[in-house]
């Protein structure tokens, strides 16, 4: 399992964004595993099978699941989640049940160790996938964690022209510009930077989406990815003079077969992100070490012993 934002928030402050905690739960959503049971009518998996963990169960029945938006289903049931009360219990966890759905086989040219990767490459599919991104547009990205370098990445498997980073960390900033983007500047720095197409604001901050507004180009688009804790107050003279569209992008919804796609035809990588490495018994410095941001993504071992 590898750990994110959210789980860090529930740890540090007890709330994920809106979501807050009101009992106990465990932690965890970006989970891959060995299958070492199945159901008598289960026919398309098997005992062995290595799979990523699909961490949504919608319902699959509401106004929102039958129109295929199951990410914003009335009464999902999301692993590692206060969404709903009380919460549903993670994955940080040597084994749990899903149902064939949440199953999602690795394929041959994916390391197994990546498998909990596929859960944030699909938030960064369903992001760019609502921008409505296109070959040759350019693209912003404020805030160079895990996410917003996989939203990289997913970019330029499409074709973007040239892609933009605004990030505080030099390190992090350094990192981008290994990956391919054009330009990694400080949140300072922002302006000079030429008008993109399309931004996504990975960051969760209030200064990211301002920025966002203040610099897409006239009719752009801005993505709304990273959660925030705080209100933010935003220009909507702007957005009404200028013509922008602003989106919000939640989780996802059939992105992941997209993300296995896009590995299949090794036009998408997911290493390179994991940079420091725990065992089960260990989960609490695993946190602590998420929460000191040194680390894109920091990961659990869950090992028989």
């Amino acid at each position: 399992a590898t750990i994110c934002g959210s789980d860090i928030s529930y740890f540090i402050n007890g709330r994920s964004g809106s979501f807050e905690l009101q009992s106990p739960f465990v932690l965890g959503h970006e989970g891959s595993g060995v299958i070492v049971e199945i159901g008598s009518a289960v026919e398309s998996m098997e005992v062995g099978d290595q799979i990523a963990i699909n961490p949504s169960n919608p319902c699959r029945h509401c106004y929102f699941c039958v129109r295929g938006r199951s990410n914003l289903c009335e009464n999902m049931r999301y692993f590692g989640s206060a969404s709903t009360n009380p919460p549903v219990d993670g994955l940080f966890s040597r084994y749990i049940i899903l149902r064939v759905e949440q199953c999602i086989p690795l394929p041959s040219n994916m390391a197994p160790g990546h498998g909990p990767l596929v859960e944030p490459a699909s938030v960064a599919m369903h992001a760019v996938n609502r921008s409505g991104l296109r070959a040759g547009d350019n693209v912003l990205i404020i805030g160079a964690g895990a996410v917003g370098i996989l939203t990289l990445r997913i970019a330029q498997a499409i074709g973007s022209r040239s892609i933009s980073v605004v990030e505080p960390s030099e390190l992090r900033r350094e990192g981008a510009l290994k990956e391919g983007a054009a330009f990694a500047v400080s949140p300072q720095e922002i302006s000079s930077l030429p008008s993109p197409d399309v931004v996504f604001e990975c960051s969760g901050t209030s200064f990211g989406l301002s920025g966002a507004i203040e610099r897409v180009r006239r009719g752009g688009v801005i993505v709304q990815v990273g959660g925030m804790l705080e209100a933010s107050p935003i220009s909507s003279q702007l957005i009404m003079s200028r013509e922008l569209s602003l989106l919000g992008s939640f989780r996802f919804a059939e992105e992941p077969t997209q993300v296995i796609g896009l590995i299949e035809e090794n036009r998408l990588r997911l290493d390179g992100l994991i940079e420091s490495e725990w065992s089960f018994g260990e989960i609490e410095g695993a946190l602590l070490a998420a929460a000191s941001g040194k680390y894109l993504k920091v990961a659990l071992k869950f090992e028989e012993n």
